[in-house]
């Protein structure tokens, strides 16, 4: 069986060759990165890094879901 994973105009074979996922957390009160990526030159940096690295797919997080720490941001802000 082949396995596909589309994602808009992109179209990945996984079963040929897995997806490298990069998660950048741009809320200052993330768990991992701590909002270091709160600029758009930062945000730029980090991807550029995450592209080199290999990266397939960047996920940007602008909400947080932390226990205790939820609350609700605007579409346009995340």
């Amino acid at each position: 069986h082949t396995v596909y994973w589309r994602a808009g105009r992109f179209d990945f074979n996984v079963s040929a060759k897995p997806i490298i996922y990069g998660i950048m957390n741009i809320t200052p009160d993330s768990f991992y990165d701590g909002g270091r990526y709160n600029t758009p030159e930062a945000m730029r940096e980090h991807i550029r890094q995450m592209v080199a690295a290999g990266a397939d797919v960047i996920e940007v997080n602008g909400q947080t879901t932390k226990p205790g720490g939820f609350k609700e941001i605007s579409p346009e802000e995340e």
